[in-house]
């Protein structure tokens, strides 16, 4: 495959998509691996309309995903990892990508901040517990940016999604995961992020799901001001614990 040097690329990801946090490294992008596609990934990460099909079935989308599949396969980590707690990340830059002119007020961009340094300080901390991090993202996040977590080892693997939607476009795979506690993080509540627990649920046999409150985000299209959860759709409320409740679970059950 052709790529191209950093220097051509260095605005793949113009400004306004980058991190609206502290923690930018992760929003950045900054390798040519999916940079043939640079033009029409900046339209689906503002327009965000499938005209590819939801599944990418045709067009550059079907090449984006052939691409993405190769990559996520070079870079899938196949490091032993305790099999009893797992966290699974939901679209988790998407608001930075693709809704950060829909954020108003300064509580929500305070918010937006310390979700993304709480959620990688989280990541970091559970793999040193020895749980798994697996991702679910679009194609074009993919591409984007999160591509950058799996080469960086913050995530283990990868389950590409439907277009805007948290359904796996293969879900086979989390039968791997039938057993494990599982703890959510990422978005939108209601949407993506709820999809996305209420199909991990039917491949459960521990049943044990988790939503790690600050790590979870109300959509900034349906909400004013701040975009903290309270109820999470597919969660009961007593299934909604902080960052370091869900710390404490996964270090029982990785250090039994």
């Amino acid at each position: 495959m052709e790529s191209e040097s950093a220097e051509d690329i260095n605005s793949y990801i113009p400004l306004r998509y980058r991190s609206l946090a502290t923690n930018q490294r992760f929003l950045e992008f900054n390798h040519p691996y999916f940079g043939k596609f640079e033009e029409h990934i900046k339209k689906n990460l503002e327009e965000r309309i499938p005209e590819c099909g939801s599944k990418y079935l045709w067009g550059e989308d079907r090449k984006l995903l052939k691409e993405c599949r190769a990559h996520a396969g070079a870079f899938s980590n196949q490091r032993e990892k305790n099999l009893d707690a797992t966290v699974m990340l939901v679209h988790p830059f998407y608001a930075h990508l693709s809704h950060p002119d829909k954020v108003s007020g300064e509580d929500a961009l305070s918010e937006m901040n310390d979700y993304l340094d709480e959620l990688i300080d989280f990541v970091e901390q559970s793999q040193e517990l020895g749980a798994k991090v697996v991702l679910f993202d679009t194609i074009h996040h993919y591409a984007a940016s999160t591509s950058s977590l799996l080469e960086e080892g913050f995530v283990d693997s990868v389950f590409f999604t439907e277009y805007d939607s948290g359904m796996p476009i293969e879900d086979r795979g989390l039968y791997e995961y039938r057993k494990d506690s599982v703890f959510f993080a990422g978005g939108y509540n209601g949407k993506c992020l709820s999809t996305a627990i209420f199909v991990m649920e039917s491949f459960s046999e521990s049943l044990d799901l988790w939503g790690v409150r600050e790590l979870m985000l109300n959509s900034p299209q349906d909400c004013v001001g701040s975009l903290k959860v309270k109820e999470v759709k597919y969660l009961d409320g007593k299934r909604i614990i902080s960052k370091e409740e869900s710390l404490k679970k996964i270090k029982k059950k990785t250090t039994r």
